[in-house]
């Protein structure tokens, strides 16, 4: 879970406060679609997924990439 968190939070941190639980609603309702068999890679797809429509495209792949 650690792992996760270092992808989560920077995606989270790039959105304006506002919009943030959204995108935790939308993490954790994917993340119980998918159980405990979630993969590194799997995981952001889900992120980018969540953060479809917060912001702009080209801003959440940097922001997704900024835990590399």
């Amino acid at each position: 879970m650690l792992a996760a968190s270092g992808r989560v939070w920077p995606a989270a941190d790039g959105l304006p406060v506002e919009k943030r639980g959204v995108f935790f609603g939308r993490l954790v309702a994917q993340l119980l679609l998918c159980g405990s068999s979630f993969t590194t890679a799997g995981l952001e797809g889900v992120v980018r997924s969540a953060l479809r429509g917060l912001i702009q495209r080209s801003a959440a792949k940097v922001v997704v990439n900024k835990g590399r």
